[in-house]
């Protein structure tokens, strides 16, 4: 059937593909056109606000690149109500028919022949107008205006940081977006889709999804550089696509550090089959040029190009992340990198969309303070089950990126970077899972956190319940709008005491560099002035070198456990009491332990050195009954990495030992909370410890606002109130009797309305 007249216009749908005929023609004076556009289809229902529009282009010849725009670029421009425009670039597209294999990996089969696509998604309601320009060496050509209607939808649009705070996002309808849900680094469709399904089952919202491998990769050695692989590029078009249709947000991550590196502690890696490589006939001979040669930085652009081109329009791609742990390339900072990549994408994203980048560690100031980059992003993993209790690790990193003022997400965690959850987990009770998504909401991050072991733990083990406790606690409190800040509160404590004492654990946390040199002060109540420091370095670091301090009131004589994580043997530990020395400890080299799927091959032997049996790990020294200063220093070698220390029965028998965490709004005095028994963790759960039962136990709750309130207490594995309270802010405090409970319960406080 004939379409409609250019006067009609073209009335597009979600995916419908009204064709647009773009002829060049030679230029036989200076005036004629270089390019004539007509429109050819049929008209189609109209649209609404953020439905993904697709249009067929059509060109009079071929080129023999064509995602090369100085050969040939094809842009659209969408004029809309109020003077919004919206330039978005067309790419070359081919069209696949999924399908299973005899591996269970997808199978792409061609479907047509390949073409230029443009794709948009109105923001606005109303009246829009369209051109589509086509620029070859020989000039440059447009069409003439089209129109066609767009109507409000049901979407809420793309992912925004929230204008009323530093910490949160919001949706272009204003509603609240709390990130939820796991890691899907890599799989089949078929995976992907299976595990869409459950994270809508049980209302998780967010992903993080890899163009790395092993998941298919658009830029090979076999397209050469500058060419894309359209079956994997149209592989990502289906993950955003079963991912909008489910409501589930992805963060795409555009590169692995592992393609910048020749192999590392899990074997061979990506750079010498990348295409960036002069090998391979690539611009660059060493992987540090990748940020700086001229063609390289080129070449990344257009990629850019073209990924804004083929998923800016999609609303579930709710962030771009530069690299998935770029520290670990160990090529030195790459901040101008990040800021002239970030720079193009905030320029060429029609939507601007959310950009960020992450690291195995803190992170590099520079970077995070980029105005360009809008989420700052950590990982974290104990070294084979070295970090028991993982709340005052991700609290102290939440507080950590305090300063930058920006959103801050938790993106990866793991009992072990060296080995699955699974392996921790006999008994498949998800507690660091658990303990992970509520620490990292109750610290004032973006989120729960995303955990890393959905391979081989989550998918096999069916562990998708933690999720839905948090996600229906998070659904009760508007984000966006909430001034949540940190709150200081004091363990809880036991309203009729047994007369037993407990053991003081302070578990370590923070990344390289040189630590705070101010003491750590153990209260009477049990709570610490500060976090303790992962890193001891000795006098081959001289620069971030600093003793570790600790001052302690002890109820009684006790005994101090150093639990150490790793150490760049050789190196001795000196620890002395009120100046005296206590005990000197050395460290020696360990055996070599190769990493899983390495086959033994390819180890980095540095792991080697910092390797320590399980049985060489703790040291302890004997502390008198009172007050003491405690100073541990390595007096030899590099560095060591402390897990915990441990004063035994320091704690008065009043004290419950409970890890309290709070956030509340100066504003509207909106309060919540969350107490975890730092002795329930997945350490516990594997050795069939029974959770302790806590009951008549107080809590001193500061608030902001006075007067009545309404207290709720959730049951964080059920996801469900348990009991409502009423109490009324006497001099700053709640003074709160929690229901008995096990493991952790949390609280949502709201001021009484006004009579």
């Amino acid at each position: 059937m004939k379409g409609p007249s250019l006067k009609t216009g073209i009335r597009p749908r979600l995916c419908a593909r009204a064709a647009l005929s773009l002829l060049f023609f030679a230029p036989l004076t200076q005036a004629a056109p270089v390019v004539e556009v007509h429109p050819q289809g049929t008209a189609v229902d109209s649209a609404v606000t953020f439905q993904r529009l697709e249009w067929v282009v059509a060109l009079d010849r071929t080129y023999a690149n064509p995602f090369d725009p100085d050969e040939i670029a094809v842009d659209a421009v969408f004029r809309g109500p109020g003077g919004k425009t919206v330039k978005v670039p067309g790419f070359w597209y081919q069209q696949y028919r999924r399908g299973p294999s005899a591996d269970g990996k997808t199978r792409a089969d061609v479907v047509g022949d390949p073409h230029w696509l443009v794709r948009f998604a109105a923001p606005l309601p109303g009246a829009w107008e369209l051109q589509i320009f086509a620029r070859d060496r020989s000039g440059e050509g447009g069409s003439p205006p089209q129109t066609f209607s767009v109507f409000p939808g049901k979407s809420p649009g793309f992912v925004r940081r929230s204008p009323h705070n530093t910490r949160y996002f919001q949706f272009d309808s204003g509603a609240s977006y709390f990130l939820i849900g796991p890691n899907l680094g890599w799989g089949s469709l078929a995976e992907y889709e299976a595990s869409f399904d459950k994270l809508k089952g049980v209302q998780a919202n967010f992903t993080r999804v890899w163009i790395s491998l092993p998941n298919p990769v658009p830029e090979t050695r076999e397209a050469g550089l500058g060419r894309y692989d359209l079956a994997a590029a149209w592989f990502y078009e289906q993950i955003l696509d079963m991912a909008q249709q489910r409501g589930i947000g992805v963060m795409l991550t555009l590169k692995n550090y592992r393609d910048l590196i020749y192999k590392d502690y899990w074997g061979d890696a990506v750079w010498p089959i990348s295409p960036y490589n002069e090998v391979n006939g690539g611009p660059v001979t060493r992987p540090q040029d990748f940020f700086t040669h001229p063609v390289a930085r080129k070449m990344y652009q257009r990629r850019l190009r073209d990924l804004v081109a083929r998923y800016s329009s999609f609303t579930s791609l709710t962030v771009w992340e530069f690299w998935n742990e770029q520290d670990n390339m160990e090529l030195g900072s790459i901040a101008p990198w990040i800021k002239e990549m970030a720079a193009y994408l905030k320029t060429n994203d029609p939507y601007g969309h959310l950009i960020t980048t992450s690291y195995g560690a803190p992170g590099e100031p520079e970077v995070w303070q980029l105005p360009t980059i809008d989420l700052t992003q950590s990982h974290f993993y104990g070294d084979d089950g070295s970090v028991r209790d993982v709340v005052p690790v991700l609290a102290a990193d939440a507080r950590s990126h305090d300063p930058f003022q920006k959103p801050h997400f938790m993106g990866e965690l793991g009992i072990s970077w060296r080995r699955s959850d699974d392996e921790f987990d006999p008994y498949h009770t998800a507690a660091n899972l658990h303990d992970g998504l509520w620490v990292s909401a109750l610290s004032g991050d973006a989120g729960g956190t995303s955990i890393w072991y959905w391979y081989d733990y989550l998918r096999p083990r069916d562990l998708w319940f933690p999720f839905r406790s948090l996600a229906r606690f998070a659904a009760t409190i508007d984000w966006a709008r909430r001034d949540f800040q940190p709150l200081t509160v004091a363990s809880p404590t036991f309203n009729h005491p047994s007369g037993e004492f407990s053991d003081l654990v302070l578990t370590a946390a923070g990344g390289w560099g040189k630590a705070d040199p101010r003491p750590l002060v153990a209260g009477p109540d049990g709570v610490i002035s500060r976090t303790l420091p992962t890193f001891l370095y000795g006098p081959i670091k001289p620069d971030f070198r600093t003793k570790l301090t600790l001052k302690a009131d002890l109820p009684k004589a006790t005994r101090m456990i150093i639990r150490v994580a790793r150490a760049s043997a050789p190196c001795a530990l000196q620890v002395s009491i009120d100046e005296h020395p206590a005990g000197r400890f050395m460290f020696k080299p360990g055996p070599e332990t190769p990493g899983p799927g390495s086959g033994g091959k390819g180890v980095d032997p540095k792991y080697a050195l910092y390797a320590i049996a399980e049985s060489d790990r703790n040291r302890d020294v004997a502390v008198p009954q009172g007050a003491h200063t405690i100073v541990l220093d390595l007096r030899d070698g590099d560095w060591l990495t402390l897990e915990s220390i441990t004063l035994s029965e320091a704690r008065g028998p009043g004290v419950t030992g409970l890890e309290p965490l709070a956030l509340g709004d100066r504003g509207n005095g909106e309060t919540i909370a969350w107490l975890h028994d730092p002795n329930s963790n997945w350490y516990s759960d594997a050795q069939r410890i029974q959770p302790k039962l806590f009951e008549d136990v107080t809590l001193k709750l500061p608030v902001t606002k006075t007067g009545s309130y309404g207290v709720n207490w959730w049951d964080t594995y059920k996801g469900e109130i348990v009991r409502t309270d009423t109490a009324k802010a006497e001099d700053g405090y709640l003074v709160l009797q929690p229901p008995p409970f096990r493991r952790d319960i949390a609280l949502h406080a709201l001021p009484s309305p006004s009579k």
